[in-house]
């Protein structure tokens, strides 16, 4: 009579063994391991890509040990844990882990098309987030979605956002600094990212805007606010982050000046500049530990600080199969119902959800489809990639040394970093009457690199603040967009630069043109790697006489330039944002 009764609770149980543990069956195991493969295949490209930007891109130095800090917060989670029941998901909560799932591919597929690896990077961490609520529902999700959620922190800032970050904090910093010096009895006089100090001129470069501390603290801030285990521990670290990064890089900057001021600027340069940021890097550091200190003193100690079971919940309350400890009447009397309620929503869960195999099964054809979609993507780019490219009609070399009253000479290209194109010209030409100076840049690439580098991103880059207010636009003969004029002015706060851009697309020749694949031609439309011609005008800043001059030359380079190019071509000045810093031109470079 008595296993009669306890026969349906066992029943409702018989999915974990005695050590909590699930058992496994031979299909739950091949499905997983059908699974880990697939992702594995899907994600070949994506590791490659962000290791490579952890070891060029000093911003993202710190990607190597976000995958282990993330697994060590998922395994004191894991301790943390009793156990979570996910034989039976509700189907509401494995939908949205589905639809979390569909997501990251989606923007896989996407970032492959655009070769964004930050894009490709978040889909990553929200196609493990999605796997995590479809293994074990909203109660997963809760105990380990932040330790997920942190490998956020692995994926590398778009170069398009680091730009113009790290120019607001290079003016922040830059301020900041003028200001402590001033405080330190220095008279500092500041032109943008310079600091004149009495006999002595310090630049605030890109490097020290801050925004490699800014993203190393902020994981940091909120990996010990993790650990704290309060929401309001983790919400005050991830607050007061910033302003510590800040304030630890403006120590540095005044250091240097101070240091600079009272031995000489040899002190303040190679190695030991280098000690200097290691300094201020740990008193940050030691900021951000004395301030988590100070938060698990003020809340309370279990809230605070929860501790590690040293066994599992069974072994901790002293109970196990054969001893049972000795218990009031009270809790006897509860003990039976809190059992009953148990049983019934794990049966409730039981009727209602899908069984793992069921949510695997579902998972496993997701990923067959993407990664069959992946492959056809990949070997459209690789039909694009091979498709022929469209040449000039002469090269570069043999475009006209003298235009009107203006005399080229060719110069050699100082960094080998600017020869990233098939064919470049940079010549220097001189009006024999005015004698004024402009210098010409042409590159000529196969695969459309060349619209990548635009005076936006390429004279920022260079550490040059553009003038909005005087850029304006260059009529040029023949068909197609005006070209762009730009301003920029150096850090120094000298004067300024005009810079003229244009460029021009070839469209493929009828004898070149193969008829390709429908998926081919949609990577070509988002990929755009068509050859192309790429115009520079570079001439400081002078009177408004020289600027209408410089003018009607861009007019004579463009005369002068169409006979170079094939008879199908379309000359615009838009910016491709795409295809400011792609992965195909760090990997070529690298």
């Amino acid at each position: 009579m008595t296993s009669d009764v306890f026969q349906p609770t066992v029943s409702a149980k018989n999915l974990r063994t005695d050590s909590g543990h699930a058992v496994w069956s031979v299909i739950v195991v091949s499905l997983s391991v059908l699974t880990v493969a697939l992702l594995a295949y899907f994600y070949r490209h994506t590791a490659v890509d962000l290791e490579l930007r952890w070891r060029i891109d000093p911003s993202s130095s710190h990607g190597y040990l976000i995958p282990l800090a993330a697994a060590w917060l998922f395994r004191r989670r894991w301790l943390l844990t009793p156990g979570i029941d996910h034989q039976g998901v509700p189907r509401s909560e494995f939908a949205c882990g589905i639809a979390a799932i569909v997501t990251g591919v989606v923007l896989h597929l996407v970032a492959a098309l655009t070769t964004a690896v930050s894009l490709d990077g978040a889909g990553l961490v929200l196609l493990a987030f999605g796997l995590l609520w479809c293994w074990g529902g909203r109660t997963a999700a809760r105990n380990f979605g932040p330790a997920i959620l942190f490998l956020i922190f692995m994926v590398p800032l778009p170069f398009a956002w680091q730009q113009p970050v790290g120019e607001f904090l290079q003016h922040f910093v830059s301020a900041t600094s003028e200001a402590a010096l001033g405080l330190c009895g220095l008279v500092v006089h500041r032109e943008g990212y310079i600091l004149h100090l009495p006999g002595h001129v310090l630049e605030v470069a890109q490097g020290c805007s801050g925004i490699r501390q800014i993203t190393v603290f902020l994981g940091i801030s909120v990996f010990l606010g993790l650990i704290g285990g309060s929401r309001f521990h983790a919400a005050t670290m991830l607050a007061f982050s910033t302003p510590i990064a800040v304030l630890a890089n403006t120590l540095r900057i005044t250091m240097t000046g101070l240091i600079t001021w009272h031995l000489g600027p040899a002190w303040a340069t190679g190695v030991l500049h280098d000690l200097e940021g290691l300094i201020t890097v740990l008193f940050g550091l030691a900021m951000l530990w004395w301030l988590s200190k100070l938060i698990t003193s003020l809340l309370s100690g279990d809230e605070a600080s929860p501790k590690l079971p040293t066994s599992r919940p069974d072994e901790a309350s002293g109970t196990n199969e054969n001893s049972k400890p000795a218990t009031t009447g009270a809790v006897a009397a509860v003990q039976p119902d809190s059992d009953h309620q148990q049983s019934d929503d794990q049966q409730r869960a039981l009727t209602t959800g899908l069984p793992l195999a069921t949510r695997l099964s579902i998972i496993v054809g997701i990923m067959l489809f993407a990664a069959g979609a992946d492959s056809l993507l990949q070997r459209s780019i690789a039909e694009v990639g091979a498709a022929p490219a469209t040449p000039l009609v002469q090269p570069l070399s043999s475009f006209p040394e003298t235009i009107g009253d203006w005399i080229g000479t060719d110069t050699p290209v100082e960094r080998d970093y600017f020869l990233y194109g098939d064919d470049h010209l940079h010549r220097t030409y001189v009006n024999r009457k005015t004698r004024q100076a402009v210098a010409v840049w042409m590159v000529y690439t196969t695969d459309g690199r060349d619209r990548g580098h635009n005076p936006e991103v390429c004279m920022r880059s260079a550490g040059c603040q553009e003038s909005l207010d005087k850029r304006t636009t260059v009529d040029l003969p023949g068909e197609g967009a005006p070209a762009e004029r730009f301003y920029f002015r150096q850090q120094s706060g000298r004067a300024g630069e005009w810079v003229t851009y244009w460029y021009h697309v070839f469209e493929p020749s009828i004898n070149d043109r193969i008829q390709p694949s429908a998926t081919a031609k949609l990577v070509e439309r988002f990929m755009r790697v068509r050859s192309g011609v790429t115009v520079e005008l570079f001439f400081p800043e002078q009177t408004e006489a020289d600027v209408a001059a410089a003018d009607e030359f861009a007019k004579g380079i463009e005369s002068s330039l169409t006979e170079l190019l094939p008879p199908d071509t379309r000359r615009d000045s838009r910016r491709k944002s795409f295809l400011m810093v792609t992965d195909t031109v760090i990997r070529d470079a690298e």
